[in-house]
């Protein structure tokens, strides 16, 4: 199965098109690319879904954020939304967010918010494409420099912040997300 690297996100088949090597290539991009725009050390949250492959492909994202001189604020399992609001409750540079929404289990995907919490626009992503291609060790600091790591389990500020706002929610049924739990959107 072929990798689809696109403005949207980089999508594929854990085991088959997507691999350690491309999250870290994608996610060094990435830390470069935020680099570029912070002032200081970034911050880039990150979140996933309940695939199999979410748990070893965060590892392996955050792992190279970090190398790449990004603080790191693990958000564990929740939705896309759920990490988007994370982005604005630690003022965050940006976010990943490996979760390959309506593909079948087997597929993974990193999806690159703004630190506006927001989906790159394709002039944004199209230049993390472009870094993509310079490799990971042009991004990788030296090891005085290496990011710190926290965790924050992000649904509770996401629910707060909901209720506060008095915005109406849609509860989906736990058959009709790939985490097969409850989601709130």
């Amino acid at each position: 199965m072929p990798l689809l690297a696109s403005v949207s996100g980089i999508r594929g088949v854990f085991g088959d098109g997507l691999d350690p090597a491309v999250l870290v290539r994608y996610a060094s991009a990435f830390a470069g690319w935020v680099r570029q725009r912070a002032e200081g050390t970034p911050l880039v949250v990150v979140g996933r879904d309940g695939r199999d492959t979410g748990d070893v492909c965060a590892r392996i994202v955050t792992a190279t954020l970090q190398s790449c001189g990004c603080d790191v604020v693990d958000g564990g399992l929740a939705t896309t939304p759920t990490v988007a609001m994370g982005v604005l409750k630690h003022e965050a540079d940006g976010a990943i967010i490996l979760s390959a929404s309506h593909n079948p289990a087997p597929w993974n995907a990193l999806k690159l918010l703004s630190g506006t919490s927001e989906f790159l626009s394709p002039d944004e992503g199209a230049e993390v494409l472009d870094l993509a291609e310079a490799g990971p060790e042009s991004f990788t600091v030296p090891h005085d420099r290496v990011g710190a790591y926290r965790q924050d389990d992000l649904l509770p500020y996401h629910i707060d912040e909901i209720l506060e706002t008095g915005t109406k929610t849609i509860l989906l049924h736990k058959e009709d997300n790939q985490t097969g739990d409850y989601a709130i959107i």
